[in-house]
This record gives C-alpha cells, sequence and structure tokens, in this order.
C-alpha cells in the first residue's frame, strides 16, 4: 500500500481499517489521487513560459499574444524567451527599457536600430538567414512595446546581395503588408 494511501486509511474508522477491501479500495484510490495530483503539478509548472518545454503550452501563450504559433525555425528556448519578452513589455517605458526587452527577445548583439531614419520612424536591423529571427516576431513585439505615433520599419542586413532590403515592401515600391 502507498503512504498516501495508508495516510487516507487512518481518515476511516477503525473497524474499516484492517478489512482487505478496504484497503484495496482505498489503495486503488489513493495511487489514481497521486496521479491526478501529479499532472496538476506540471501542468501548473508547465504554464508559465519561462519554464515550459511542452510545445502545447507555448502555443497557447503565442496564440494568446498574437504571436506567429510554433515559428518553423525557433527551437522552444527562443519561442519562449519570445512569449516572455512579450509579457514583459508593460515595463517598456524607457529607451532603455524598449532595447532591454528587444536584446532579452532577440539576443544582444543580433538586430540594432536607427533613430534618426525618418521623422517617428525607428528602423530595425536583423541578420539575414535561416534560423534567425523573423521580421514577422520583430514587427509583433516591435509595434505591441513601441509608442503608438512611432512607425517601425524592418530591414534584413547581409542578404545575399551583401546590402539590405526593407520587409513589407513591394519590389516595385507600391504597399505595404
Amino acid at each position: 500500500m502507498s503512504d498516501s494511501g495508508l495516510l487516507r486509511l487512518e481518515d476511516l474508522p477503525y473497524y474499516f481499517r484492517d478489512d482487505p477491501q478496504v484497503r484495496g479500495y482505498v489503495d486503488a484510490m489513493s495511487r489514481e489521487l497521486d496521479r491526478v495530483e501529479a499532472l496538476i503539478d506540471e501542468v501548473r509548472d508547465q504554464w508559465f513560459a519561462q519554464q515550459t518545454d511542452l510545445d502545447d503550452f507555448l502555443q497557447i501563450w503565442e496564440y494568446n499574444l498574437g504571436l506567429p504559433i510554433a515559428t518553423p525555425g525557433l527551437s522552444l528556448g527562443q519561442r519562449a524567451t519570445s512569449v516572455q519578452a512579450h509579457l514583459q513589455k508593460r515595463v517598456a517605458e524607457s529607451g532603455a527599457d524598449w532595447v532591454a526587452v528587444l536584446n532579452h527577445s532577440f539576443g544582444t548583439g543580433t538586430w540594432s536600430y536607427d533613430e534618426d531614419y525618418a521623422d517617428y520612424t525607428v528602423r530595425l536591423t536583423i541578420p539575414y538567414g535561416s534560423g534567425t529571427i523573423t521580421a514577422t516576431s520583430v514587427l509583433a513585439l516591435a509595434r505591441a512595446i513601441t509608442p503608438a505615433h512611432i512607425d517601425i520599419v524592418v530591414t534584413y542586413a547581409g542578404g545575399g546581395g551583401g546590402g539590405s532590403f526593407i520587409v513589407g515592401i513591394s519590389p516595385i515600391g507600391v504597399g505595404q503588408i
């Protein structure tokens, strides 16, 4: 009999404690309750984005925050970091906080920004290549933590031609996506 079963058996009247059928029921019930309690503990631990190692929980966070769900090429850790950065966006009250949130999400040194790109516009430059951060995730986070009167332009750097190109502008320069 399990330890929790012995503890639950103590709650019964003395004349049931020695009955083999009652002991069998209590033991089976206790083992099942132990499994349910372990599942509850796992769900509670996995629910926090910084602790999760399950894709299902991370997808729930991404959906609720409006992030791209299960972005190909990103590990669970990178996706969890992005979720955590979106959750911390509430504390981006200054320029230093804004940079810190983006650094936390994208990694220090993997991106840069230019405040003097145009009036009320910030240009973010991210590396080009597979496995790097994506323009979609950069725009989603940057728009969420940037004041509404500031526009954001994202460019890729280090593309095949060595130059950069603006994300969201068509080749002939008409419209944005």
